[in-house]
Order: C-alpha cells, then sequence, then structure tokens
C-alpha cells in the first residue's frame, strides 16, 4: 500500500508542475485531479502505516478518522498533518461541528467527483494555489520516506 501511496504522491507532484508551468492549465478540474491525487496519496500512507503498525484497519475513506487511527498508533505523528480540514467561520458548537463532518463529503470523494449522486455541486469554498501547494506536497513526499524509514517498513 505505501508504494501506492508514492505514486499517487508523485503523480500529484507532476499534475501539480503542469499547472504551475502553463496558465492554461490553471483551471479547477485539473487543479481537482491534483487534490484527488493528494488526498488518496494522504489516505494511503495513513492505512500503510496503520496496517504496517496495527496489522489490521477498520477505517474507510474518512482522513479524519484515519488522522486519529495513525496519531493512536504512531507516536512521533506530530510530524505529520494532512491539509484535508474543514474550517468554520462563525460561532459553532462542538456538537453542531461533529454533525457537519460526519455529514461532509470525504476529500477522496469530493475531488474526485465534480458533483454529487444528483448533479448538485458541492457545497462550500474550494481554491487552489499552485504553487503553494507544489511545495506542500513535495514536503509530504519527505515526510513519507521519514515515517516509512523510522519504521522499517521502506
Amino acid at each position: 500500500m505505501y508504494a501506492y501511496c508514492i505514486s499517487f504522491l508523485r503523480a500529484s507532484i507532476e499534475q501539480a508542475k503542469i499547472i504551475y508551468e502553463n496558465q492554461e492549465c490553471s483551471t479547477w478540474p485539473d487543479a481537482s485531479v491534483v487534490l484527488f491525487l493528494w488526498s488518496h496519496s494522504v489516505e494511503l500512507f495513513y492505512k500503510a502505516i496503520i496496517i504496517h503498525l496495527n496489522g489490521n484497519l477498520e477505517c474507510n475513506h474518512d482522513l479524519f478518522r484515519l488522522a486519529k487511527e495513525f496519531n493512536r498508533v504512531y507516536p512521533n505523528s506530530t510530524s505529520f498533518d494532512h491539509p484535508f480540514k474543514f474550517e468554520f467561520i462563525g460561532s459553532f458548537t462542538l456538537s453542531e461541528i461533529s454533525k457537519h463532518i460526519e455529514k461532509s463529503i470525504k476529500p477522496s470523494i469530493l475531488y474526485r467527483y465534480p458533483a454529487g449522486a444528483k448533479g448538485k455541486s458541492s457545497s462550500g469554498i474550494y481554491a487552489y494555489e499552485p504553487l503553494g501547494m507544489l511545495k506542500k506536497m513535495q514536503e509530504y513526499s519527505i515526510v513519507f520516506e521519514k515515517v516509512a524509514t523510522e519504521i522499517d517498513l521502506a
């Protein structure tokens, strides 16, 4: 699974370079592909580490649950934190935020499809900044390798 994680990350980096170097490719569909590849690499990274350290996995595509399980099984996890999070503007209770997150579209789905099953676009504000994202993905490559080496996965 770790090899797939790296392949998805490499693909996201290469596509991000294309967007950065070619303005005509700087569209939301192109950015969405980069974000899908990147979020899927993060998902596979979490799963590879969890399975390697824990022997099994009970989470699906939910990056928030996978991150929580990753933090539980990997004691040095403060060195890695995924970027696919929600930010809430206004005042909400923890219960309201939890309910929203539970009902939300997961990043591996959000960036894979342009609209939901009924053809309705996903709600929210989504953005992509080519250079910043590219640098961040390259940092992830280093972190993935570091963690995999530390636990004898690579």
